[in-house]
């Protein structure tokens, strides 16, 4: 670290090194070129917290090229990054990411690994850089000669290639900053640079800097300048040759000035990359919804900017604020009573923190006039609970959220970050107490898994913490997913007033369903069996239509298949209408409506499936099932009342011992594994990041990158009759306009001549 005056940035650059999460040793060499400031104070002060920090104070004013010499020669490690003092880190593991990538390179192709990062000037302005759209490259000796990339200094890390003898050339002025660094390095080795698709780090751009506050023309003559130095370093005039070529550009280019609507406010820059997400989680639904996916990028990206904020307000990393403990947050964007069970989810945890006070903050929603009229109802409750809005507007939306979570000091907070609620992400902060994601979602793209921040990810199912315990090691636990009791007064009998086989099934989405077979196969059971069904969810009139015309044609009475769109209360619902067994949704499980069947002792049928989306891993062992549409028929054609209420039984037992609140309450509270889950062999095991396959989802760029403008070739001398005539082009095929001495006349073309 070369520091000269940096006493109002070096308390956070230092902090965030040491918030650093790593499984290997490391020193901190930090260089005071003769501060006259309380940057060497401030220094002292660390060392005696931080042994690993090594001081190197120079007596007089030496420069930035000789305090970073003199750091690398004093360096011991097999890599090293430098950061200067007002820059920092933003993410947990960028030291980490790095050293792992450079470890893997046993042949050590690669000299340098660096990552993108965030400019960020005086007034918490975002620069709109070309390198946030780029994707995971890598650049070699002949990108070198050619001078096409560049990443800023603090995304870095180096292999330690000059131990014990360090060029002295490094001395020169001229070698100042990243560019001389990189080019020692790749031109002594050959070797190559890798470029991570995270962002790592903060480029604090103030009009103070070493760099900024020089001229433009400044600095674009200093560039010209290093270049040249750099130059006469290549030892063959092959390698001058390509150099000199990019020199020459260089020579004839305009400064580069940056132009002032380039800056975007955080917002700004959080809703022009929703776009992305959006593309992530809905584009394609038949596709994405097959897997389970993350984005390292947009992930870091958010984390970043929500560090960047929280700095903003003098808060330190690794000093958290100091909690209110009966104070809980959760933090969604909106909630609502259909489609899907994360509301009750939440209503769940608001009644096992009865005694404690409940924040909700719904970072999409304006006011109350903006809440579903039944979550209000439902929410009416709970006298603990404090209702928080985020707003919708774009303008300093970060830091009115920010500010509420300031103002409740939460000793814990639940973040549901959903598809594309990239301000939630932001807010995943260790600055402000214990960071809990609780994992919902059963299919697509799931932001805010990458989050260094979190301290604890709760899987509610066994395939769920297979996959992400091998990317979260020790930080993922699991706690059974949890359901409200739903037994009622009215207890389940099998084949209660009736001899014929009475079935259910349900779906918040019917499309899910009726695309694996659903209704052909309920049609067989209902000719097989001659019982009745019902079905829990909506169903467009054009499939109702579909359905009656089948029954139709299988010679079934159409109230054999009874739809209700939905009901507060299924399982009451199910017992009162006699269902003797629960068909669970297939291809695609539904865990939370399932629960609920089990809690009221409603003996269930599963498919056997072989992916994540398809197994029931939470149910009881050697439940009734099938594979086949036969096997399913044959199954249900012949079960008797002894085996279903056996089976019923099994299912409240299994429920009440693993599943109901009263069970799973300490242990979500605490934060504690349940157990350890058995191991489901599935296909999919894998939690994949998005960048994999934007080609296929073929993403939109979120703005167009810089582009070089092109020569302007010199006119070359017209002949006489060329000034006079020039053609014109046109929208009409048929013809081409010529002008003659300033009058346009319209000629019929032939064989696409005039």
């Amino acid at each position: 670290m070369p520091l000269f005056n940096v006493e109002d940035t070096i308390r956070l650059a230092l902090d965030s090194i040491l918030m650093q999460k790593v499984d290997f040793n490391y020193e901190i060499i930090a260089v005071d070129d003769c501060s006259t400031d309380n940057t060497l104070e401030i220094l002292n002060e660390y060392t005696e917290k931080y042994p690993q920090i090594k001081i190197i104070k120079h007596e007089e004013n030496q420069g930035n090229a000789i305090a970073f010499y003199n750091a690398l020669c004093a360096s011991n490690g097999d890599y090293f990054c430098v950061l200067d003092g007002d820059d920092y880190y933003t993410v947990k593991n960028k030291l980490q990411k790095q050293v792992d990538f450079l470890d893997s390179d046993k042949n050590e192709d690669f000299v340098a690994v660096t990552h993108k990062y965030l400019m960020i000037n005086k007034e918490d302005k975002i620069w709109k850089d070309r390198q946030l759209t780029l994707k995971e490259r890598e650049h070699d000796y002949n990108d070198f000669l050619r001078q096409s990339f560049y990443y800023h200094t603090s995304t870095f890390m180096y292999r330690n290639i000059f131990r014990g003898n360090v060029p002295k050339v490094f001395k020169e002025p001229l070698m100042r900053g990243d560019n001389p660094r990189t080019h020692m390095h790749v031109f002594y080795t050959k070797g190559k640079v890798k470029f991570l698709d995270f962002v790592g780090s903060v480029y604090r751009y103030s009009e103070n800097g070493i760099w900024s506050k020089t001229t433009t023309e400044a600095q674009h003559e200093r560039n010209i300048k290093m270049f040249e130095f750099l130059r006469d370093l290549l030892p063959t005039e092959t390698e001058r040759e390509i150099y000199d070529k990019t020199c020459k550009i260089r020579r004839t280019r305009q400064p580069y000035i940056r132009d002032e609507k380039n800056w975007m406010s955080a917002d700004e820059i959080l809703t022009t990359f929703k776009t992305w997400a959006n593309q992530y989680g809905f584009k394609e639904k038949e596709f994405i919804f097959n897997a389970l996916y993350k984005s390292e990028f947009l992930d870091s990206l958010c984390e970043s900017i929500g560090f960047a904020k929280a700095s903003s307000h003098n808060l330190i990393p690794t000093q958290p604020l100091k909690a209110q403990k009966n104070n809980i947050l959760i933090t969604i964007s909106n909630l609502t009573t259909s489609g899907g069970g994360v509301f009750y989810e939440i209503k769940d945890i608001m009644a096992m923190y009865k005694n404690q006070n409940i924040y909700l903050l719904l970072t999409d929603i304006d006011d109350y006039q903006d809440m579903n009229e039944d979550v209000l109802l439902q929410l009416k409750k709970f006298n603990n609970l404090t209702i928080l809005f985020g707003q919708k507007e774009i303008e300093n939306k970060l830091e009115k959220l920010v500010k509420h979570i300031i103002e409740i000091k939460p000793q814990k907070i639940y973040h549901y970050c959903g598809h594309n609620n990239l301000h939630a992400v932001s807010l995943i902060q260790s600055m402000y107490g214990k960071n809990i994601c609780v994992f919902s979602f059963d299919h697509g793209f799931s932001l805010g898994l990458d989050n260094t921040s979190y301290d604890t990810y709760i899987t509610k199912r066994p395939m769920d913490y297979e996959i992400l315990s091998k990317h979260y090691d020790n930080k993922v636990i699991y706690i059974p997913c949890w359901n409200e009791d739903k037994i009622g007064e009215r207890q389940y009998k099998a084949f209660n007033n009736h001899n014929k086989l009475v079935t259910a099934c349900g779906a918040a989405r019917f499309y899910k369903l009726n695309g694996a077979g659903y209704i052909d196969l309920i049609i067989n059971l209902l000719s097989k069996t001659e019982g009745k069904h019902y079905h829990y969810g909506p169903i467009e009139e054009s499939e109702l239509k579909i359905i009656k015309d089948k029954l139709s044609q299988n010679n079934i009475e159409h109230d054999k298949f009874v739809h209700i769109p939905w009901s507060n209360n299924i399982t009451q619902s199910m017992i009162k209408n006699n269902v003797d067994i629960f068909i669970e949704p297939f291809p695609v499980v539904s865990y939370k409506l399932t629960l609920e069947v089990h809690s009221a002792g409603i003996p269930t049928i599963i498919k056997n499936g072989q992916t994540r989306l398809s197994i029931t891993d939470f149910i009881y062992k050697e439940p009734i099932s099938w594979n086949s549409s036969e096997e399913f028929i044959k199954t249900l054609s012949v079960i008797d009342s002894k085996t279903l209420e056996n089976h019923s039984k099994l299912a409240r037992e299994y429920y009440v011992k693993a599943h109901s609140i009263e069970t799973i309450s300490q242990y979500l509270k605490k934060e504690i594994s349940f157990e350890h889950p058995e191991t489901i062999n599935f296909y999919d095991n894998k939690l994949i990041d998005v960048k994999n396959i934007e080609s296929i989802l073929k993403i939109k760029p979120i703005w167009e990158t810089r582009k070089i403008p092109p020569k302007v070739r010199p006119q070359k001398k017209l002949k006489p009759i060329e000034r006079i005539l020039s053609f014109t082009n046109t929208s009409d095929k048929k013809h081409k306009i010529i002008t003659i001495m300033g009058v346009k006349i319209k000629i019929k073309r032939k064989n696409q001549n005039p």
